[in-house]
């Protein structure tokens, strides 16, 4: 399987590095990656979106469904248009 991302290296916060709100990812909840919502067929992270976790969340923190849904829509996090 391809996958447009990485799941986190370490499992860090359970919280999104953009929004602060739950990630429900998995690997923070100690289950394998590929039981986590960010592995569905659908799902596609940007190198634009990955660009928005600050740095010192990268590899450490995922993004929320609800951040990835907005900003695959051109919205930003907040669902306001840029």
């Amino acid at each position: 399987m391809t996958l447009s991302h990485e799941p986190p290296q370490v499992p860090g916060t359970a919280h999104c590095p953009l929004c602060g709100k739950e990630n429900h990812c998995a690997v923070s909840l100690g289950e394998p990656p590929e039981h986590c919502w960010c592995f569905a067929p659908d799902i596609q992270f940007t190198e634009a979106m990955k660009a928005l976790v600050p740095a010192d969340k990268r590899g450490r923190s995922c993004i929320c469904a609800d951040c990835v849904s907005r900003l695959a829509q051109g919205l930003d996090k907040d669902g306001l248009a840029p």
